[in-house]
C-alpha cells in the first residue's frame, strides 16, 4: 500500500490535523479510493476520530440551524372549483425531496383529487414533525385551503400519521384522507436484513453519543458512509445525514397504534386511511402491514379501505403508474363515499352532543 509522506505534501506540519488538512487529505485520497474502497475507508475513519471531527461537527451544526420543511407545487387545480382539499406528497426512504416522486406519479394523484398537488422536501436537520405541520398549515393559509388530504411512500406512510395529528390538534385542521402506500406499520413489517441495518445504525449512533459526538452532522462521517453505498444507491449521497438516522429511527420505534388514536378529534371530521399494497414486495411484508393497520383503525373507530396495485417495485411506484392509475379511478366512489360517511358521523356525534347539553342544561 502507498503511503501518504505528509514532509513532502502542503499539510502543515502540526500534529492536530486543520479542516483544510482534512480537504486536501480527501483530494489526496481520491485515487486511492478508486483503487482501495477499504484503505480508503479505514483512512478516512482515522481522520474522524483525530481532534478535527468536533469542529467538523460544529459546522455541520451550523449550516442546518436555520433548514425548515419547504412544500413544493406540484400541480395546480384541474377544475374551477375552489381548491377545497390539496394533497401533499411525502417521500419514502433516503428522499430528501419529494418532488421527483411526485411528478413522476402525478397523473395518478391527480385521480385522487382536483386541487392543487405539493410535495414536501425535508429540512437538513430531518424529520421535524412540527415543523412539517407548520409549513403545510402555513402553505395552506396561502392556498385559502381549510382541509388536506396526505400522501405517504413507504417511511412517508408513518410521517404523514404523525403530522396528520398535529394538523387536526395543535392547527384544527381537517384532514380529509391519508393514503399510505407500501407503508410499514412497525418495524417488525421491515425486511430482516433492512431491520438489521437500522438497528445497527441507531445503536452505533448511541455510542458515539455517549462520547459526545453527533456524528449526523459531520461531514467527514457522513463521507466515510458514502464509500460503502453501492453505485445503484447513489442518489442517498444527496440526503442528508439527518434524514436517514431519523428515517431509521422512525421505522424502529414509530406507534401507528397510538398515531391512529389520535386522529380522532371532537371538533372535526376523522380522516380516512386508504392502504395502497401489492401482491409481493422486497421491503416491506405489506400482507402483515396491513392486517395491522386494520386492527388499529378498527379499534379506533377510524376509516379504512385497502387498495391493492400489480407490478410495483419498492421505492418506484412510477414503474407502474397505470395500475395505480386504473386501481385509483376504480376506488374513487368508494373513497369519496368513506370521506362523506366520516363527515355525516361527525355531524351526527356533534349534533348528539349538542341536543344532550342543552337538555342538562335545563
Amino acid at each position: 500500500m502507498n503511503m501518504i509522506d505528509r514532509s513532502s505534501s502542503e499539510f502543515s506540519h502540526d500534529t492536530t490535523l486543520t479542516l483544510e488538512d482534512t480537504s486536501q487529505l480527501f483530494e489526496v485520497l481520491s485515487p486511492i479510493r478508486k483503487r482501495s474502497r477499504v484503505g480508503a475507508v479505514v483512512l478516512a475513519a482515522t481522520v474522524a476520530l483525530g481532534s478535527v471531527l468536533p469542529a467538523d461537527i460544529a459546522i455541520g451544526k451550523t449550516n442546518v440551524e436555520h433548514s425548515v420543511p419547504t412544500i413544493h407545487s406540484i400541480s395546480d387545480m384541474t377544475t374551477e372549483r375552489p381548491n377545497d382539499d390539496p394533497l401533499v406528497y411525502i417521500d419514502g426512504f433516503a428522499r430528501q425531496d419529494s418532488r421527483w416522486q411526485a411528478t413522476n406519479m402525478l397523473p395518478a394523484l391527480q385521480v385522487l383529487t382536483d386541487s392543487e398537488i405539493s410535495a414536501l422536501e425535508y429540512g437538513e436537520k430531518g424529520i421535524d414533525i412540527n415543523a412539517i405541520a407548520s409549513t403545510i398549515a402555513s402553505e395552506l393559509e396561502r392556498q385559502g385551503a381549510t382541509s388536506v388530504s396526505l400522501y405517504g411512500y413507504s417511511i412517508g406512510g408513518d410521517v404523514a400519521l404523525l403530522v396528520a395529528g398535529v394538523l387536526i390538534h395543535k392547527y384544527g385542521i381537517r384532514v380529509t384522507n391519508i393514503y399510505l402506500d407500501h407503508s410499514p406499520a412497525s418495524i417488525d413489517d421491515i425486511n430482516p436484513a433492512q431491520r438489521e441495518l437500522a438497528t445497527n445504525v441507531i445503536n452505533g449512533l448511541g455510542f458515539f453519543e455517549d462520547l459526545g459526538l453527533e456524528l449526523q452532522y459531520s461531514s467527514i462521517a457522513r463521507e466515510i458512509v458514502n464509500q460503502a453505498i453501492p453505485e445503484s444507491n447513489s442518489y442517498m449521497d444527496q440526503v442528508s445525514s439527518s434524514l436517514l438516522i431519523d428515517q431509521y429511527s422512525l421505522g424502529a420505534s414509530v406507534d401507528t397504534e397510538q398515531a391512529i388514536a389520535r386522529l380522532q378529534s371532537d371538533t372535526l371530521p376523522t380522516p380516512g386511511i386508504i392502504y395502497i399494497s401489492s401482491k409481493s414486495d422486497t421491503v416491506i411484508n405489506l400482507t402483515q402491514a396491513d392486517a395491522t393497520f386494520q386492527h388499529e383503525t378498527a379499534d379506533a373507530n377510524v376509516p379504512y379501505l385497502s387498495l391493492s396495485v400489480d407490478g410495483t417495485v419498492h421505492g418506484r411506484p412510477d414503474y407502474a403508474i397505470d395500475s395505480y392509475m386504473s386501481v385509483f379511478t376504480e376506488s374513487e366512489p368508494m373513497i369519496e363515499q368513506q370521506s362523506k360517511t366520516s363527515e355525516a358521523l361527525y355531524r351526527m356525534q356533534t349534533g348528539l352532543h349538542i341536543d344532550m347539553r342543552v337538555q342538562f342544561n335545563r
